[in-house]
């Protein structure tokens, strides 16, 4: 998801947002901007990403391959009485993006 696209969509109700949008880094590639998630770590050949929003079913996060926003799936995640889930989740990635993937680690304080 392009990065204008997801500001439009963090507005809706259901989606709580894990950091402010104005702490990503962003730059252009020709008319369209890419953001970089400071908070993403390289490990070897993989990169360790932490979500920057949640719904009741899926996170989204900065893709460290292409800057845009990826949305990944929440197996068995309920939002009740701002409860949101936590653990290990692997990312995997988009058809456009590189070949490799990304650990995601989701924790909520």
């Amino acid at each position: 998801m392009k990065y204008s696209r997801f500001k439009k969509f963090a507005k809706r109700k259901d989606v709580h947002m894990l950091i402010d949008l104005d702490t990503l880094e962003q730059f252009k590639d020709g008319q369209t901007i890419l953001v970089k998630d400071k908070r993403t770590v390289k490990k070897g050949d993989e990169y360790e990403v932490e979500p920057i929003a949640v719904t009741n079913s899926h996170m989204y996060v900065v893709c460290p391959f292409c800057g845009h926003i990826h949305k990944h799936g929440l197996p068995d995640a309920i939002l009740e009485e701002d409860v949101l889930p936590s653990g290990d989740f692997c990312g995997t990635r988009e058809s456009h993006c590189h070949k490799s993937i990304y650990d995601i680690y989701l924790i909520i304080a």
